[in-house]
């Protein structure tokens, strides 16, 4: 996903991120903050658990100084394809065009001070003619110092059921962009639990129904 300025408005709820690839994420993202921290470090980023999620090539990672350029520290197959190009080591302005560098590093450091969740959805248009869909979460990340550095993210492109090959998109853009507290993300994940497991007290109840019918 590429081009237009991305809004920085501010969600105050996850109601909108739907794809169950960009929740595993966020899930793993929550179990590796330690207590007392408000950020996972990136040195608990687990690569066998993230391997096991099969995202491994929708996932990138961006460290981004206090002044200057932010650098690719990692991108998956499917991201390196999209762009077209090997990304790691390289500076995100020699990636993206100065412009759009501007735009996303903005943002990347709102999120970093400000410990947001970022979210964007846009459409592109394959080399080969195809329209692809993306979407993607951004998560921020601290050092080991405890300083917020780093930007974790997971892109996952939504491709024709017969388009098979490398994808390299070569122009589209986003359609809606947002940002959300990281806070929410444990609430969403309460709640979705407390939605799938009955309460203890649903529990009794049933078994004192179940125990009056037999």
């Amino acid at each position: 996903m590429t081009a237009r300025r991305m809004s920085n408005t501010v969600r105050e709820t996850l109601d909108h991120i739907r794809v169950e690839a960009l929740w595993t994420v966020m899930r793993l993202w929550q179990g590796w903050i330690l207590p007392g921290q408000l950020l996972p470090a990136k040195s608990r980023l687990d690569p066998i658990a993230l391997g096991r999620t099969g995202l491994m090539p929708s996932l990138w990672l961006v460290e981004v100084p206090e002044v200057g350029d932010p650098v690719y520290r990692l991108a998956g197959g499917s991201v390196t394809d999209a762009i077209g190009r090997g990304v790691r080591g390289r500076p995100v302005s020699k990636v993206l065009g100065v412009e759009e560098a501007d735009d996303a590093t903005s943002r990347w450091r709102l999120q970093l001070s400000r410990h947001l969740l970022g979210h964007a959805r846009g459409e592109g248009v394959a080399e080969t003619g195809e329209t692809v869909y993306g979407e993607r979460v951004t998560l921020p990340l601290a050092d080991d110092t405890g300083r917020p550095a780093f930007i974790l993210g997971c892109t996952v492109y939504e491709m024709p059921y017969y388009f098979n090959g490398p994808m390299r998109v070569t122009c589209g853009g986003v359609t809606d962009s947002s940002l959300s507290p990281v806070g929410l993300i444990q609430k969403a994940l309460d709640k979705a639990s407390q939605t799938i497991a009955p309460r203890s007290s649903d529990r009794r109840h049933s078994a004192l129904t179940a125990n009056q019918h037999g």
